[in-house]
């Protein structure tokens, strides 16, 4: 039979949340006085998953109060997929690790973050505003109404279709003899959309190459 915390250790772990507190009250100019002055909401912190959550969130406040980050960040990350039929689909293998984590660490420096996240399957956390979208044409789509908003920086990490299947099929294909191939077509290029509506717009991309040397990678990154 499973028990919970016993009183010492909740003692011990109240002891242990104290110091870490008083680490970052010092290194954050006392941004959780509040939080150890209240015991009923500290005791409720017992829940060591909450912590995470409240030291990112109350970073992010104490830069914007601050205002020294405070930038308007649109990121996209995680891939694409295009439509086979309703039921299948085709994609690369990225999941979008960093584009999230670029969105995680620009929110906690006070960036006012706006994050597009394709087909990756992961979590993100859920105090950054998140549009999830599946296929290229939503990507597409919700980035291209997204830079009528005015950002001043665009981050573009998505892994996005270059290829997608000409023509989607209605339902399902049949398992078996149903298709025999599948015709693809190249898709517009986001980031050059982007760079002519958005040319004010301060740009990072991102682009995979790979058996090339050092000197041919810089030579990419300078176009």
């Amino acid at each position: 039979m499973k028990t919970g915390p016993t009183l010492l250790d909740k003692l011990y772990f109240r002891i242990s949340l104290l110091n870490l507190f008083t680490k970052i009250n010092f290194r954050y100019n006392g941004i959780f006085i509040e939080f150890l002055a209240d015991n009923a909401y500290f005791t409720s912190l017992l829940n060591m998953r909450n912590v995470p959550m409240i030291i990112r969130c109350h970073r992010h406040e104490l830069y914007e109060y601050w205002d020294k980050y405070k930038k308007r960040v649109l990121i996209n990350a995680g891939p694409t997929m295009g439509k086979i039929d309703n039921v299948r689909g085709i994609k690369n293998i990225f999941k979008g690790n960093t584009g999230i984590g670029i969105a995680d660490e620009a929110y906690m420096r006070g960036a006012d973050v706006k994050l597009i996240y394709g087909d990756g399957g992961l979590l993100v956390p859920d105090y950054i505003p998140t549009e999830r979208v599946r296929y290229f044409e939503e990507m597409y789509s919700e980035v291209m109404k997204e830079i009528e908003k005015e950002y001043d920086i665009g981050i573009f990490t998505a892994a996005i279709s270059d290829y997608i299947p000409a023509k989607a099929f209605k339902g399902k294909i049949k398992s078996r003899g149903g298709l025999k191939k599948i015709t693809l077509k190249e898709t517009p290029k986001i980031i050059e959309k982007v760079k002519e509506k958005c040319p004010e717009m301060y740009m990072v991309t991102f682009k995979m190459e790979t058996d090339l040397t050092v000197e041919e990678l810089q030579e990419i990154g300078r176009l």
